[in-house]
């Protein structure tokens, strides 16, 4: 066993025997994944710290869009913790210098990722460490399409206090209302109108 395997099946003894041993904590396997993205993935703090103070790169991207389930290449341990909402493993990562505004193959941010599932608290911690609020896809996608896409009215309550642009549109003439509407999440609508959206023809 390796010490990614060892990893992604949260065997923290194995981990730890491979780490003293002198494994190289930055392995990366063909997909480029790494113990810390699994460990992330997995929301296993202790793993991750403990990957995190053998030297493991917060920042290192994974090479395939089949890495790790994300459907996308470039992803970080960071993007996948914030995918989870596993809030105390992001917390970790921030605080070992994560890059807050990495993305990945098509633009997703961990804000972009942690909007799209709904994970309220993750987003705050995410934009209270700087995370750009207005960033966009390589489609023009915001976090606020993705949380009033989804149904997630306290994403979107906290991505408007940060400075959401509730008028920043995708190419195709979508904007948050819009996705709100069509999508029936009357609430959002509400929230998105109370902000100054207005429906675009």
């Amino acid at each position: 066993m390796n010490l990614i395997t060892a990893a992604q099946y949260g065997d923290t003894e194995e981990l730890e025997r491979l780490l003293k041993a002198g494994a190289d904590p930055n392995e990366r396997n063909e997909r480029g994944e790494t113990a810390l993205m699994w460990a992330a993935l997995a929301g296993n703090r202790s793993m991750v710290r403990r990957l995190l103070d053998s030297g493991s790169d917060p920042n290192t991207r994974s090479r395939s869009r089949w890495a790790l389930s994300t459907g996308s290449a470039g992803a970080t341990a960071l993007a996948l913790a914030a995918r989870q909402g596993h809030v105390e493993v992001l917390r970790e990562l921030v605080a070992r210098g994560a890059n807050v505004n990495a993305r990945d193959g098509v633009g997703m941010t961990p804000l972009m990722l942690a909007a799209d599932r709904g994970h309220t608290e993750a987003a705050r911690r995410l934009l209270a460490a700087g995370a750009q609020v207005n960033a966009a896809t390589r489609v023009g996608a915001t976090a606020l399409h993705f949380a009033a896409r989804n149904g997630s009215p306290e994403v979107v309550i906290a991505l408007l206090e940060a400075g959401a642009d509730v008028s920043a549109g995708e190419p195709g003439g979508f904007d948050a209302l819009k996705f709100a509407l069509c999508f029936g999440h009357d609430d959002i609508a509400k929230i998105l109108r109370h902000a100054g959206a207005e429906e675009s023809s």
